[in-house]
């Protein structure tokens, strides 16, 4: 299954990205790692900027990418330059629809926007790496 996967997201999308991003069904789940990411980098805010929606977290500079099946909100990525080689990977929220767990997937899309923000970071100079915070683990991907 592919997405469309885009860094822009319109104000119509409020309430599906408020759900997906603040009251997803999987957030049991992983409820330590998102706690442990909240201390560490803070907590995500959405807003309005004009006719979009932004993504943003206190003193950081960070980058969203927005996931659809059908026009339907799937999935958010949000990520930062946190130095000159290196981009961490603080938040992934995905419909329940769409995880690894639903048997009907044909290739998950968390998978699918990891993919992509390696693909992103191929294209940007200097960038060598990209970080994953995953249960107490830290996980470094070259690109």
């Amino acid at each position: 299954m592919k997405f469309f996967i885009t860094s822009e997201i319109g104000i119509e999308y409020k309430n599906e990205l408020e759900s997906l991003l603040f009251f997803n069904d999987e957030q049991s789940k992983f409820q330590q790692a998102i706690v442990e990411s909240i201390n560490q980098f803070g907590l995500p805010q959405i807003k309005e900027n004009q006719d979009k929606l932004k993504v943003y977290i206190h003193k950081l500079d960070v980058q969203t990418l927005f996931a659809f099946n059908n026009n339907k909100l799937a999935g958010i990525m949000i990520f930062y330059r946190d130095s000159i080689e290196n981009i961490t990977l603080i938040h992934i929220a995905v419909s329940n629809e769409f995880t690894v767990s639903n048997d009907d997937n044909d290739y998950c899309l968390t998978f699918q926007l990891l993919d992509k923000l390696t693909e992103i970071a191929k294209k940007i100079k200097f960038i060598k790496t990209i970080t994953i915070y995953y249960n107490n683990k830290v996980k470094k991907i070259n690109v």
